[in-house]
């Protein structure tokens, strides 16, 4: 796992941050945030620019391309955006695994909220939700998210892809 605090200069990160907390992107509402747990406090929105079934929508690469561009991803099997409104108390998700594709999963915090990424492997400490902060892992990690109690919502970009130099990729 890595994290790494102020991953986008402070121009580039603005430009992401208010595209994603404005009012010009379209959410999606997704009745569940893992397979088909359903439930109350269990949903979010979402808004996906790509997944190996669909290209990049290039309609909002100037807002993702500075993270891309210094993510050095040499192929990007899913780009999704999460927006997971507050609630009373902090709640889970499921854990889960995103894909199960040998791929690395990186997670990019747009605000800053007392939500974070949990682990299953209790060993790996939880990553809080910081703006501007990026975290990698492997992507076979068993991780989980929750709301947060102190914002409105806590949004983040989960990208799931195969990183420069890792030719080793098994389907």
């Amino acid at each position: 796992m890595n994290i790494i605090d102020n991953f986008l200069s402070d121009d580039d990160f603005e430009l992401t941050q208010h595209f994603f907390l404005g009012t010009d992107i379209d959410w999606k509402f997704n009745n569940c945030i893992v397979s088909s747990e359903r439930g109350i406090d269990q949903y979010q929105f979402i808004h996906e620019f790509c997944n190996v079934q669909f290209p990049f929508d290039s309609n909002y690469s100037n807002f993702i391309q500075p993270l891309l561009t210094k993510l050095n991803a040499r192929f990007i099997f899913r780009l999704k955006a999460n927006l997971r409104p507050r609630t009373d108390q902090i709640v889970h998700s499921r854990y889960h695994i995103d894909m199960d594709l040998n791929q690395q999963t990186a997670i990019f915090y747009l605000n800053t909220n007392d939500g974070y990424t949990r682990f299953k492997d209790p060993s790996i400490p939880d990553v809080q939700s910081i703006a501007n902060r990026l975290v990698t892992f492997d992507g076979s990690l068993q991780h989980c998210g929750t709301s947060c109690t102190d914002q409105n919502v806590r949004v983040l970009l989960n990208i799931n892809y195969i990183p420069s130099g890792n030719f080793n990729v098994n389907f």
